[in-house]
């Protein structure tokens, strides 16, 4: 993956330079994202250094992964607010120019492909697309978020921008689109192996993003067009 300064500012005596509780939310994801949420306990967080007032705050892991996964619901909240206010205004205007809905979907992949690549948005990412690690009382009000934020918006657009109006296969091409962000999120060595086999330099961030835009518009382009059996 493109080099990105991913390193965990610190103070001299070693403690985070984050908040308190954005550090030991993001030490939790990181756990889980690794799949070792047995392995969470007050005493393992105390040792990366973790606020010990802010541990004692909860009766039990649970309560603190509870937490966790509520401030990752409001942070996906944050993130995919700006994204797709555009495409949500355009949606309320009921569209019928195929052109120009494609080129509010490119921008809402565009933006898409940014956040989800942007390394202080990679545990919420690695988390979201990973929903086996989640406790399974968290799953489905993380999917729920996940399409009230972005996927609705997505699926909209790609419907706004089809020849035929189908909303199961848009759904299906949305799915598409997420899977395909998620591998570079999920295999960022792998990624960067591939690339670097193929062009000898290092992978950049623009490039990736470009090349993604463009491969899935026309994917799409192509399997909404009225003479495609979409």
């Amino acid at each position: 993956m493109p080099k990105f300064n991913t390193a965990n500012p610190t103070t001299v005596g070693g403690k985070p330079l984050e908040p308190p509780e954005d550090y030991l939310f993001r030490m939790v994801r990181e756990a889980m994202c690794a799949g070792e949420p047995q392995g969470i306990s007050f005493e393992m967080l105390a040792q990366k250094n973790c606020d010990q007032e802010l541990l004692e705050a909860y009766q039990s892991v649970d309560d603190l992964i509870d937490a966790v996964v509520d401030d990752m619901i409001e942070r996906l909240g944050i993130i995919w607010e700006p994204v797709t206010a555009e495409a949500r205004e355009y949606l309320g205007t009921n569209p019928d120019n195929r052109d120009w809905s494609v080129q509010k979907l490119e921008r809402l992949i565009y933006r898409h492909t940014y956040q989800a690549l942007h390394p202080k948005n990679r545990s919420y990412m690695l988390l979201c697309s990973q929903e086996n690690l989640l406790p399974a009382r968290c799953r489905e009000k993380v999917a729920a978020a996940l399409r009230d934020h972005f996927t609705s918006v997505l699926t909209g657009m790609i419907m706004a921008a089809s020849e035929i109006k189908n909303q199961r296969n848009a759904a299906i091409l949305a799915a598409q689109v997420i899977g395909n962000v998620n591998f570079y999120v999920m295999q960022p060595e792998l990624t960067k192996k591939m690339f670097l086999d193929a062009t000898g330099l290092e992978p950049k961030m623009a490039e990736i993003e470009d090349y993604m835009n463009n491969m899935l518009l026309r994917s799409i382009w192509w399997n909404t067009s009225i003479n495609k059996m979409f």
